[in-house]
């Protein structure tokens, strides 16, 4: 098992990613915990008993010179930098047709272009230290796409890719490169109620939408599936072990429900896997 890392997390200022830093600084690791803005979080370090083992750094992922000066400053405040942990993403729902190219947008630019501009600042440093490694929060739906789900699955799609690319780049530095895959997360479809006019939709699809009846359908499935949802503890602690294993799997599901997802898109040739999900979605319409 490895020792005690030196982990820059991302997006702290949201419930999954300070979730991670808390899990990880308990554990021993330092870490150095990263937001747009760092409004709020003074009480963060304090809310471990490993005191002293959390710093608070400034990082918007929008903006390639704060990912650079949120590098720098981890590897000068802790004299070390050996792993990374992508904790951010954002989504938007509803069916290829009806979203917008801002909607699209908005996740391309939150799932891939965000964490490319982290990676690539921290590359330098992690490549100066074997045995150092990238761990990506993603989704099952990087894997499996959903409907209602078009420009969110192509956003965690690339995110994937480009996790895949680095893997094999930065095997010769050993560079492990991990993506965790939760499935459902747990505030999901909270999140989802808060932003919906309808109880019955959770997608924005309007009532005349020719989707209508798939929108009715997917936010039922969704709310099912809710009891079988990760929590952002399992997450944390999924990437906890990943830091710790000799040799982390490149890709970490994070239920039984989202492994078994994964390994029927693995072995299932694709019309029978979208047999398979369009009946899922039939039997909740």
């Amino acid at each position: 098992m490895k020792g005690r890392r030196t982990a820059l997390v991302t997006d702290v200022d949201r419930a999954l990613g300070r979730t991670i830093a808390l899990k990880l600084a308990e554990a021993g690791h330092r870490v150095m915990a990263g937001a747009a803005s760092l409004q709020g979080l003074d009480d963060l370090p304090r809310e471990t008993y490993a005191r002293g083992l959390i710093e608070l750094v400034k990082l918007d992922t929008r903006d390639a010179s704060s990912c650079e000066s949120a590098v720098a400053e981890t590897k000068r405040r802790l004299g070390a930098l050996d792993a990374v942990v992508w904790a951010g993403g954002f989504a938007t729902f509803g069916p290829v047709e009806e979203e917008t190219e801002a909607d699209a947008q908005a996740s391309i630019d939150a799932n891939l272009h965000a964490p490319w501009r982290v990676l690539r600042a921290a590359l330098p440093c992690l490549r100066e230290s074997p045995g150092s490694i990238i761990v990506a929060v993603s989704s099952a739906a990087g894997r499996v796409a959903l409907p209602m789900g078009g420009a969110y699955s192509a956003s965690r799609f690339a995110l994937e890719g480009l996790c895949d690319a680095l893997r094999l780049e930065l095997a010769s530095f050993g560079v492990d490169v991990c993506l965790v895959e939760p499935g459902l997360l747990r505030d999901r479809v909270h999140e989802l109620e808060k932003q919906s006019v309808s109880a019955k939709n959770l997608f924005g699809v309007g009532p005349s939408s020719p989707y209508a009846a798939l929108g009715r359908a997917a936010t039922r499935g969704y709310r099912a599936l809710m009891g079988k949802a990760a929590t952002h503890d399992q997450v944390a602690t999924v990437i906890e072990r990943a830091l710790r294993s000799k040799r982390p799997k490149p890709r970490l599901a994070v239920t039984r429900g989202t492994a078994a997802v994964m390994l029927a898109r693995r072995i299932l040739p694709d019309r029978m896997m979208d047999k398979r999900l369009t009946r899922a979605v039939k039997k909740r319409s």
